[in-house]
């Protein structure tokens, strides 16, 4: 059922490669497992999204496009859950990974909400903010002692 779904909103592959746009792109684009419904490359596809998703970067699509490319995962899908985080929702997941990674290393929720956008309260946060963030996502740990 789930296959037949994404086979009916998923392009066609023919022509998803004739498109003008992927020209230079060229022989990167030939392997079958980018534009194929297959669990190795939908679960990839969706593992590329969801990591490139949470990375509070620019360009989100394009680096989720070329993890994809890669690690030969599934290009749509990859592309596509990118925008699980979009601006309306970046903040709440954001703030939720930030508490799970309060927890797993166990130190308090120490953050309060009194934003300034300046460099100088950016810096003055980061470590207090990051660590425990990367520590939800990271399976090695904090990074920051």
């Amino acid at each position: 059922m789930p296959r037949q779904f994404l086979k009916q909103h998923l392009p066609n592959v023919d022509k998803v490669l004739a498109r003008r746009e992927l020209r230079p792109l060229g022989r990167l684009l030939d392997d079958p497992y980018l534009l194929h419904l297959n669990r190795r490359s939908v679960a990839g596809g969706v593992a590329c999204g969801l990591f490139v998703a949470f990375i509070p970067l620019p360009g989100q699509m394009l680096m989720a496009a070329m993890l994809a490319i890669l690690l030969r995962a599934n290009l749509v899908i990859s592309v596509a859950l990118v925008w699980i985080t979009n601006p309306i929702t970046m903040p709440p997941f954001f703030y939720l990974s930030y508490i799970v990674g309060t927890w797993v290393i166990g130190s308090p929720v120490t953050i309060h909400f009194g934003f300034e956008p300046t460099v100088h309260w950016f810096w003055a946060q980061f470590a207090r903010i990051w660590n425990p963030r990367w520590s939800a996502i990271s399976p090695s740990g904090p990074c920051l002692p």
